[in-house]
């Protein structure tokens, strides 16, 4: 276990983002959210439903399906933030990733990321802790240290 060297622990769900920074192993997480800039969508605002196919002869009227408007700026903005991560991690400043996300985010987030960046995550956690204090993230993160096997 190396005890010196930065590490940047992300914790996120489909619509936001926190990024922290533990300089030394154990040591106090500083939040540097700032860094991730604005990784709000640009364009605009999809309807609230799928959509509806109706058919030109008789009644049948049937959705669309695919993934709803919700999960499509979900998507939006887990590419958005891991395109942010990967820019982080190509600037060569930290030694390990810890990513703390809703177990659906997270999925999409290892997805997502850069190989450079994979290699770099040395453990994951599928549970949201947006809203979780700084020092809830820093308990977690040690408990989540401490298992047997700390890539999820």
């Amino acid at each position: 276990m190396r005890l010196y060297g930065k590490c940047l622990v992300l914790v996120a769900d489909g619509q936001k983002a926190r990024l922290f920074e533990e300089r030394r192993r154990a040591g106090p997480l500083f939040e540097i959210t700032a860094q991730l800039g604005d990784l709000s969508s640009h364009g605009p605002e999809a309807s609230t439903h799928a959509g509806r196919v109706h058919d030109r002869r008789g009644a049948g009227s049937h959705t669309t399906g695919g993934p709803s408007p919700t999960e499509k700026r979900e998507l939006g903005f887990i590419r958005r933030l891991a395109e942010r991560i990967d820019a982080i991690a190509s600037g060569g400043g930290f030694d390990d990733l810890v990513i703390m996300a809703a177990p659906r985010a997270l999925g999409q987030l290892r997805q997502s990321l850069a190989a450079g960046t994979i290699r770099r995550l040395s453990a994951s956690e599928a549970h949201d802790r947006v809203a979780c204090r700084p020092e809830e993230i820093h308990a977690a993160l040690h408990a989540l240290r401490l298992r047997p096997t700390a890539a999820d």
